[in-house]
């Protein structure tokens, strides 16, 4: 019903896909514990973001199979505690954990609700781990409250429907803020949940800041710095704000401010106002140096690069629409990276689509490069 498989230096027990019987309906019976291939590379940027770090203490609070804290414990040796409040997959874990060699001390396994995990471990965690299924907002408010005066919060998001506006309705109950579908929806979506998150912390005077932050097939990813005081708490909250962006010339601004105030672009078209969103840096570039000189070939430096090379700005052009609108074949994206440089405008990739480019240079300069 299990077999062993390899992640990066770690061995790990995973459900055999229909080896737990059928539905009265003939389909496979779904295993007790969920692990999920696809978020591999999750993983892998955990284990190189923990060794950034130098270690620490590491708190899975939702653990599944515990291949993401298993694989901190081991690759980047440091002390985990394994937590899920289900009891097959505790039993799970903790074969994993014998497969490991890791029942010294180098691993703790617990059965817990996360948020009860969580505060019964207040101040004990240099990091804590938040990859639910489905949304992070039911554990934000216990992982702020139980993090460290200088710790570091993990955040996955895999409804991205809500954060990308198919589902506006549950964006604003879950998030308290308006999407926006189309071409920067990801991004957008990506600075929503970092919003959440900063407005959260600033309940508790808690300051927190991105310091790498991906969208990946069908999950966001956040690591948060979480400092203490109200200056922090401030100092945050100054990049929020609300990014205003027209359908029909495809223009966007953005501003940082505490209440959406445009209604209408200099074209005549409505604005969409979305937010309230982080607007500041989604990188700490040291960090993610020291990643990049850790990671070997593969998707984690592939990612690490190009997030290391994304300009810091909010938002982008999505070069195929703005060459559409126009009525002309798009240029190849280094093309218009080199015309818009060449101009004296930075000018870069973005990771969240490969027909966007990133750049502090006007909508009508863009549009120059493409005809």
């Amino acid at each position: 019903m299990y077999k062993i498989i390899s992640e990066g230096l770690t061995q790990i027990y995973v459900p055999v896909s229909g080896a737990f019987g059928s539905r009265v309906d003939g389909g496979d019976r779904k295993p007790p514990v969920f692990y999920n291939p696809h978020m591999r590379l999750n993983r892998g940027l955990m284990v190189l973001f923990m060794r950034a770090l130098g270690g620490g203490v590491f708190g899975d609070v939702l653990a599944g199979s515990g291949a993401k804290g298993l694989r901190v414990a081991v690759e980047a040796g440091c002390s985990v505690s394994l937590n899920d409040a289900n009891s097959d997959a505790v039993d799970l874990i903790r074969r994993n954990v014998g497969l490991n060699g890791l029942e010294g001390g180098g691993a703790v396994v617990t059965n817990l609700d996360g948020n009860c995990f969580m505060l019964e471990n207040t101040g004990r965690f240099d990091f804590i781990d938040i990859d639910p299924f489905g949304s992070p907002v039911p554990f934000i408010d216990a992982a702020l409250l139980a993090s460290k005066k200088k710790g570091f919060l993990g955040v996955t998001a895999t409804d991205t429907a809500a954060l990308c506006g198919v589902y506006p309705g549950t964006c604003f109950r879950r998030y308290l803020a308006r999407p926006l579908r189309g071409a920067l929806c990801h991004e957008v979506g990506l600075r929503i949940l970092a919003g959440y998150v900063v407005r959260m912390g600033a309940k508790y005077d808690l300051g927190v800041v991105p310091v790498l932050s991906h969208y990946t097939r069908h999950y966001m990813r956040l690591y948060l710095r979480v400092s203490r005081g109200v200056n922090s708490a401030n100092r945050s909250l100054q990049d929020m704000g609300f990014l205003y962006y027209c359908s029909k010339c495809s223009v966007y601004s953005y501003l940082r401010e505490e209440f959406p105030s445009k209604t209408l672009c200099r074209c005549g078209g409505r604005l969409r106002a979305a937010g309230p969103l982080w607007l500041g840096s989604l990188h700490d570039h040291r960090i993610l140096s020291d990643m990049l000189s850790m990671a070997e070939a593969g998707d984690e430096k592939k990612l690490l690069a190009t997030l290391l090379d994304e300009l810091s700005q909010p938002f982008f052009y999505d070069v195929h629409r703005v060459a559409s609108e126009l009525g002309v074949s798009s240029p190849k994206i280094d093309i218009v990276l080199e015309r818009l440089r060449n101009q004296g405008f930075a000018a870069s990739r973005t990771h969240f689509t490969p027909v966007g480019v990133k750049t502090d240079a006007p909508l009508e300069d863009v549009k120059k490069t493409l005809v």
